[in-house]
């Protein structure tokens, strides 16, 4: 199992998650699924994620979870059975937002595990994908409110992440 981490404001970040997912998922880039919603700011990590790389990837991958098509924690099981359906042979990337401790706040992790969507909000939802990378927002501590988040905060992980992986798309595709 492969598991890695890296804070938001470290210059290094970006480069990262392209070279965890190079290590993950090789020449074979997988589809791309953001879990999250923007009506909730710390929640809006998954659909920024998917609306940067939809807009820069232009077509190069399935890109599911954005700002206009959103997948909240009510679509994540119709979620994993069409991507089932419609992409059995390829692997997937799934991204979300996450609570942590204190300290975690701003640490982009990566897995090559899949996502368990909610886990830190006492949700039950379905595993997705077949690796993963979430960027905590909030802590579990106080109010652990996604909603108490500052927007730069996720906008800044969120612009992260993109990058990373839309270097990674432009190395293998």
């Amino acid at each position: 199992m492969k598991n890695t981490s890296y804070s938001v404001d470290n210059a290094h970040a970006k480069r990262g998650i392209t070279v965890f997912l190079r290590e993950t998922f090789g020449e074979k880039p997988p589809v791309i699924a953001c879990i999250g919603t923007d009506a909730v700011i710390g929640d809006s990590l998954g659909p920024l994620v998917g609306s940067f790389c939809e807009d820069k990837l232009k077509g190069r991958t399935f890109v599911y979870g954005t700002f206009s098509h959103p997948v909240t924690a009510m679509e994540v099981e119709p979620l994993v059975k069409f991507l089932k359906a419609v992409h059995p042979d390829v692997k997937i990337l799934a991204i979300d937002a996450a609570v942590g401790s204190e300290e975690e706040i701003g640490t982009v992790k990566m897995s090559d595990k899949p996502l368990k969507p909610g886990a830190g909000v006492d949700k039950n939802l379905l595993s997705v994908g077949d690796a993963s990378v979430i960027a905590v927002v909030a802590a579990r501590s106080g109010t652990g409110s996604l909603a108490a988040v500052r927007l730069s905060r996720v906008y800044e992980a969120a612009k992260v992440i993109a990058d990373g992986i839309c270097d990674y798309y432009s190395q293998v595709t």
